[in-house]
């Protein structure tokens, strides 16, 4: 028998109800961030004549790379949602299951393009590097990425492993929103230190998008106070700061172009605005199914845009029509995107979730164990 009180469940989300202007959301960060590669970027492989004809285009795109802070403020609502209430067993089977199976046929389709299509023509990745990308841990290996872009999956991990930590405690309204308040507050002191080690594990630069989603669940499960909304804001002011001061200055290399730091603060204002419109305010119920199949297809057209894009473009440009082109590659990419979640992820994910679930130890198989050595304790 235990004194511990369980976790308060949320009824919005045990109901089932299904947030449907979110996936549209998230595919639309990921087309802003597909865009930013294939017509912003400088290495995307556009002749010069290319290049001018899609210049409106060009201009906007250069901005779209804010589409990943839009996933992170999404991603901090959609973890501490699958998280409250549930066994870190079943959190870790969701996770594994959801990122792995899309991940690994991004990295070898990524792998063959260089190797067999087109070898020589972007990079030539060893065998050994390869196997490290397979296990998503290059970044701390000191490994090249095969896909640039994967870069924030590392910091989508440490995440990942924050959160669980923070739910080894218990997940109280409370709790989150003083991590909320914290956790980018530690983050910026240990850069502005120079402490490297906690620096990377505490992501000062997107710990505040993370935060601001944890904040954002709190207010659709639970309801809005005035302090919670006080949070999304500091939350909304740090990282929109760190944005403009480590960010943007990348996003100036990429696309070399001079970038103005008020339309970054504009258009992550709008980013908040949207999620907010999408999960706390009356229009959260709203959509149809098919926008769920668009919200699945966000991960896996992120993991295999860049360089299955870069190809298209660089095979074709000059050569024929620059629209025509970019409309090609974007068709290229979302067929390749979709036979991962069809081929891949439908069939599988859920098979390897429930293999995971079954080899990880749950609460109850340690109270099992607990009680089978007291039990052998006592008759000894």
């Amino acid at each position: 028998m235990t004194n511990a009180k369980p976790e308060a469940t949320h009824p919005k989300r045990d109901a089932g109800v299904r947030l449907y202007l979110l996936d549209v959301l998230r595919l639309s960060a990921a087309i802003s961030v597909v865009l930013y590669h294939l017509v912003a970027a400088r290495p995307a492989g556009w002749d010069l004549a290319s290049k001018g004809a899609m210049e409106p285009l060009g201009a906007v795109a250069s901005y779209g790379a804010l589409g990943v802070q839009f996933f992170f403020m999404v991603s901090g609502f959609v973890i501490l949602m699958s998280l409250w209430g549930r066994s870190l067993a079943s959190f870790t089977a969701s996770r594994i299951s959801r990122l792995f199976p899309a991940y690994w046929a991004a990295v070898l389709l990524c792998s063959f393009l260089f190797l067999v299509i087109a070898p020589g023509e972007f990079k030539d990745p060893s065998g050994s590097q390869i196997l490290v990308n397979l296990t998503m841990l290059q970044e701390p290996l000191g490994v090249n990425h095969i896909d640039g872009v994967y870069w924030t999956l590392w910091v989508e991990l440490i995440f990942y492993v924050t959160a669980a930590v923070l739910a080894t405690r218990g997940l109280t309204a409370g709790r989150v929103l003083a991590f909320a308040f914290l956790w980018p507050l530690a983050g910026a002191m240990a850069m502005n230190a120079k402490h490297e080690l906690l620096t990377q594990l505490l992501i000062p630069e997107y710990s505040p998008f993370f935060a601001l989603g944890m904040v954002l669940y709190l207010i659709f499960a639970e309801g809005s106070t005035v302090l919670r909304w006080l949070v999304v804001g500091m939350n909304f002011v740090v990282g929109g700061f760190m944005a403009t001061k480590h960010f943007l200055p990348t996003m100036e290399r990429v696309t070399g172009r001079d970038l103005s730091s008020v339309v970054v603060w504009g258009i992550l204002a709008v980013g908040v605005i949207l999620i907010v419109l999408a999960t706390v305010s009356p229009l959260n119920g709203r959509g149809f199914a098919w926008m769920s199949v668009a919200g699945a297809l966000t991960y896996p057209l992120y993991l295999v845009h860049e360089y299955w894009g870069w190809w298209i473009i660089r095979s074709l440009s000059g050569s024929l029509n620059a629209w025509f082109v970019l409309a090609l590659a974007l068709a290229v990419v979302t067929v390749l995107a979709w036979a991962i979640y069809k081929l891949i992820e439908v069939p599988f994910s859920r098979k390897f979730r429930r293999l995971l679930e079954k080899s990880l130890p749950s609460r109850q198989d340690k109270r099992e164990k607990v009680e089978r050595a007291s039990n052998s304790t006592f008759r000894s």
